[in-house]
């Protein structure tokens, strides 16, 4: 079947027909039935509803392997997040609804394009929808607060704003919030606004808590700690001393990237801190894994 076909079917109401089609079809292609579906919805209100509909689909009471029924179940739920991307002429809040079902769904890809629509409805009207973000980011479930993280940090909202609301999720532990924020989002926003990011690495690495540092250092091991690395250096001499071992671990990986960037700016300061007893477990975890790479 292609594109069109598989949308008339899904507008037709035979979704499990319509799931069984779609669970072999690459991204590319669920999104052109994605387009297909919008296009034909008379309505934003229809839209919406394909949206719940698919969402909501059960497996037919027939003899089914469950794992035939799990690839149809999450193929139609891979298609209303694809809808929902599409979906143009509605009220964003409207998509509320499927934002927090889909944005904690146990299928990665779909989560990715919730990721995506985050980012659309974020660089469209952000102040207008910060305080549904904050919602999300404070929810119990904490797949959905990583997407919204990851979501704004690709979107085209002012990155000041965006750090002021994902900064506020710093101290979070849950490992979906840990990370989409240091290793991912703050490390694509640095990419836009370097120097609003750095300000606020400095910002956050003095304050005490343990996972706020972690965040900062992971940001500081990735593509980001290269741009200032004199501004990185600083942050990392700060976060090198504390004696919290998923801190001072972190610093000396991002010690290594930053290193082999510009080993001779690097490197005379590790040899100096190998004798400082604050920094000489950072120092040395950067220095053996250098010489490990040489």
């Amino acid at each position: 079947m292609d594109a069109a076909e598989i949308a008339r079917i899904v507008m037709d109401g035979q979704l499990w027909q319509a799931g069984t089609a779609l669970a072999p079809l690459a991204e590319a292609q669920v999104g052109a039935v994605a387009q297909e579906v919008a296009r034909q919805a008379s309505s934003a209100g229809d839209t919406v509803e394909v949206i719940a509909n698919l969402i909501s689909a059960a497996a037919p009471r027939v003899a089914l392997e469950a794992r035939e029924k799990l690839a149809g179940l999450e193929a139609l739920r891979h298609l209303a997040a694809h809808v929902a991307l599409e979906s143009k002429g509605e009220d964003w809040e409207e998509l509320i609804p499927a934002i927090r079902t889909l944005g904690v769904d146990v299928s990665q890809r779909v989560r990715e394009v919730i990721v995506r629509l985050v980012a659309r409805i974020a660089s469209k009207d952000f102040e207008g929808s910060k305080s549904f973000w904050q919602e999300c980011l404070e929810d119990e479930e904490g797949p959905l607060g990583g997407s919204v993280i990851r979501g704004l940090a690709i979107s085209e909202a002012p990155v000041p704003g965006v750090l002021d609301l994902i900064g506020t999720r710093l101290s979070d532990f849950r490992k979906d919030i840990r990370h989409s924020l240091g290793p991912t989002a703050l490390a694509r926003l640095g990419k836009r606004d370097p120097q609003v990011v750095y300000e606020k690495l400095k910002e956050w690495a003095r304050r005490a808590d343990e996972i706020t540092r972690w965040n900062v250092a992971k940001a500081l091991g990735t593509p980001l700690g290269g741009v200032n690395i004199e501004g990185a250096m600083e942050i990392l001499e700060i976060l090198a001393a504390d004696e919290r071992p998923s801190v001072w671990r972190a610093a000396g990986e991002a010690l290594v990237h930053i290193a082999e960037r510009r080993p001779a700016f690097v490197l005379p300061i590790l040899s100096r801190w190998r004798g400082d007893p604050a920094r000489q477990k950072a120092a040395n975890l950067a220095l053996s894994t250098l010489a490990r790479r040489r």
